[in-house]
């Protein structure tokens, strides 16, 4: 009786992964991020195009594969709108606040750094050229999705793109 039980909620478990998938993919359309938006959205849709694909969002709800206050693993949301304001969030402390002269803001990432740089202390959390923290990690990939979908190249810092928006 307990193995059946057992493979039952393995099943439903399974069920209910693959309904989120496809429901976080058919919300994703009516997301706030656009490739159109504040210099936050811009940058939050581009970020989640490296992260995810076209999709943009995943299972968990984290369109940023953000990890604070996580313990070390990517984050789960209860939904997508949620997922993305804590993109929004994390963007605006970590390099927004920096360039506008607002405290507080982040002591890792600075909008002085290229695109490159930022790629990746996102996804490695490391400079570039350190070793790689998983083999599945590829910063420079990465960087040039974000900054080529903003106009820019890997070696453009974050404060270009954002005195380009700002202007």
């Amino acid at each position: 009786m307990t193995v059946v039980f057992f493979a039952a909620a393995l099943v439903a478990l399974w069920y209910v992964s693959n309904q989120l998938e496809e429901q976080g993919s058919a919300v994703v359309n009516v997301d706030p991020a656009s490739s159109s938006g504040s210099a936050a959205q811009q940058l939050a849709y581009a970020i989640a195009l490296a992260e995810n694909g076209p999709t943009r969002i995943n299972a968990r709800n984290n369109p940023g594969n953000i990890r604070d206050g996580c313990a070390g693993q990517i984050c789960s949301y209860p939904d997508p709108v949620t997922g993305w304001q804590h993109l929004y969030n994390k963007l605006d402390f970590d390099l927004i606040a920096e360039f506008d002269g607002r405290l507080p803001h982040s002591m890792i990432y600075h909008p002085s750094m290229s695109f490159q740089e930022f790629a990746w202390m996102w996804v490695n959390g490391t400079t570039p050229g350190d070793e790689l923290v998983s083999a599945t990690d590829h910063p420079d990939n990465w960087a040039s999705v974000v900054s080529g979908q903003l106009g820019f190249s890997p070696a453009d810092t974050i404060s270009d793109y954002l005195s380009s928006v700002n202007a």
